[in-house]
């Protein structure tokens, strides 16, 4: 059997994919498939992903982790994985750009914004398939027809860190405690999903004078979860109001001064989802390797990740809690895809960018 390397995408890359001819259109062997319910429909799926080849999967997981999936991928189904990765929003521009021009070039999108995914359902972008694993998915991470669905979820915590503070804060109403001033980093809305997310989720579960708290604090607004940590790590702010639990667990793991708060008021659990994008080239590979995130194994490197897996049943992250143990805070998707840019407008006009 010919092994097929996944490589990295490129530009030239994109526009061969583009203009190749594929042998499962909208009319294939797997346009009638949108679940898989048995080995036959596995197996049909298989052949017709075989006869296209490759799949192509634009993503925000790391590069990293993100090859080392499509390495699994060809070596359980001996099919190239053309992997694209950078942050979600590029990602997302880049696809509807594409999409635009009517040269749709990829055929699964990894990011984790669940309201875009929302809205790109509106406009009939996605291709809806439930894999095998789709029942033990979590209702709130998940599109119920399958048209997204999560590959895995983030937990929004608080972190600080440990040679600067001693008194850690306990939850939402807490860190906007005047003991805080000056110490507080938040990431910009403007710049992060699950920013805005959690933004609001705050404005709906707090309300906007929680916002003017924070902003009597005078905290320190960054772009990314990255820039936060750093700035956490290096203690030019000590304490981060919110940050991605993953950042959090590769932090202590190399044993930098920083330890998490799971907020006794509630935590914020972000769904990351994958979707089949309608008019894929391949779309039986792009259903292939949307099945393929749920699997034990891919889930597994999630958590090692440190993030929580998409399905249920499977441990905690090390160290973090399991998510019955902790009190979940509700996240209305489809009211921050309507209304996210007046979010973006309301912190902007409290609080300011990070521009």
């Amino acid at each position: 059997m010919r092994s097929r390397i996944p490589v990295l995408l490129t530009s030239a890359a994109l526009v061969l994919t583009a203009c190749m001819s594929t042998p499962d259109g909208p009319d294939g062997p797997s346009a009638s498939i949108t679940e898989i319910t048995d080995q036959a429909t596995l197996d049909t799926l298989v052949e017709a992903a075989h006869e296209e080849g490759r799949v192509v999967w634009y993503t925000s997981v790391p590069s990293e982790r993100a090859q080392q999936i499509a390495d699994m991928f060809t070596k359980e189904y001996d099919i190239e994985v053309v992997v694209q990765r950078s942050g979600g929003n590029d990602i997302l521009q880049r696809y509807l750009l594409e999409k635009e021009a009517k040269r749709v070039q990829n055929d699964v999108l990894t990011i984790s914004d669940p309201a875009a995914f929302i809205n790109l359902q509106k406009e009939n972008d996605l291709t809806c398939f439930k894999p095998r694993n789709f029942a033990d998915v979590p209702t709130y991470a998940k599109d119920a027809g399958g048209c997204w669905i999560s590959t895995r979820t983030n937990a929004m915590v608080m972190a600080y860190n440990t040679e600067q503070v001693t008194e850690p804060p306990a939850g939402w109403g807490d860190i906007v405690n005047p003991r805080f001033s000056g110490d507080l980093a938040y990431v910009d809305p403007n710049f992060s999903s699950g920013s805005l997310i959690v933004t609001a989720g705050l404005a709906n579960d707090l309300g906007w004078e929680w916002f003017d708290k924070l902003k009597a604090e005078q905290p320190f607004i960054v772009k990314s979860n990255n820039q936060l940590m750093e700035t956490v790590v290096l203690g030019e702010r000590s304490v981060a109001a919110f940050v991605n639990s993953t950042y959090v667990a590769e932090a202590k793991a190399k044993g930098q001064p920083v330890e998490w708060v799971f907020p006794e008021d509630g935590v914020y659990l972000v769904a990351a989802p994958s979707a089949v994008v309608s008019g894929a080239p391949n779309p039986a590979a792009g259903k292939l390797l949307a099945d393929f995130l749920l699997t034990e194994a891919v889930q597994q490197l999630m958590i090692e990740d440190g993030n929580y897996a998409a399905v249920d049943g499977m441990a905690p992250p090390e160290g973090q809690p399991a998510i019955e143990d902790m009190n979940v805070l509700d996240i209305d998707y489809n009211k921050i895809a309507t209304d996210g840019e007046s979010v973006r407008d309301q912190f902007n006009s409290l609080i300011g960018s990070a521009n």
